[in-house]
C-alpha cells in the first residue's frame, strides 16, 4: 500500500509503480480531489479512469458475476457528470466511453489499499476510460472529473476528482 499512486503525496513518486508497454497509466482517485506532478517518457499513449467501479467477492459484493456487474453497473447506471480536459481543452462525447469488464480475479496483497485479508477474489469492473494518443514533450495538464448520484446502497454521492501536471520527457531523462 505505500507505493500506491492513490497514496502519493503529490509529487508523483508513486506513478512509475509497475509502469510497462506502450502505455502509461494514470491512477484515478476515491479520496476526494487530488493534484498530482509526474514524469512520463515521451511516445507512451496515456490510459486512465474518468470514474469507475468494481464490484468483487471479496468486498461483499455478492457470489456470482452476475452480483458484481449489478453491484458495478448500478453506480455507474447513476452518473451524472463526466469531465476531461487536456491543456485546457474539454474531450467531448465522454458518455461514449463507458465498458464494462469480463469476469476476471485480483488477488489482494497483505497492506492493500482495501484493508481487507489478501487472497484472491473474482471481480468485474464498469466505468468510463480515456486512451490518449502520446503528447509531445513538454508540460501538459490532464484535469479528470466525474460524479455519479443515488449510488446504492444509501443514495450516495461518488465524486472523483483529478489533476495530473504532466512532463513528459524522453526516457534518458526519466528519474524515480
Amino acid at each position: 500500500m505505500s507505493n500506491n499512486p492513490l497514496y502519493d503525496d503529490g509529487t508523483g513518486k508513486f506513478t512509475t509503480e509497475a509502469q510497462s508497454g506502450d502505455v502509461w497509466f494514470l491512477a484515478g482517485s476515491w479520496i476526494g480531489t487530488k493534484q498530482l506532478t509526474c514524469k512520463v517518457p515521451v511516445g507512451k499513449a496515456i490510459f486512465f479512469p474518468i470514474i469507475n467501479v468494481e464490484g468483487s467477492k471479496i468486498e461483499g459484493m455478492g457470489e456470482s458475476e452476475a452480483d458484481f456487474r449489478n453491484y458495478a453497473n448500478a453506480i455507474m447506471n447513476n452518473v451524472t457528470e463526466l469531465k476531461v480536459s487536456v491543456d485546457g481543452k474539454p474531450l467531448q462525447n465522454l458518455k461514449d466511453y463507458r465498458t464494462d469488464s469480463g469476469l476476471f480475479e485480483f488477488t489482494l496483497p497483505e497492506d492493500n489499499v482495501l484493508g481487507l485479508p489478501a487472497g484472491p477474489s473474482p471481480s468485474v469492473s464498469d466505468g468510463y476510460w480515456i486512451m490518449l494518443t502520446p503528447l509531445p514533450a513538454g508540460k501538459h495538464t490532464i484535469y479528470i472529473y466525474g460524479k455519479a448520484e443515488h449510488v446504492p446502497p444509501d443514495d450516495s454521492i461518488f465524486v472523483t476528482e483529478m489533476t495530473y501536471n504532466l512532463e513528459v520527457q524522453p526516457k534518458s531523462q526519466m528519474k524515480r
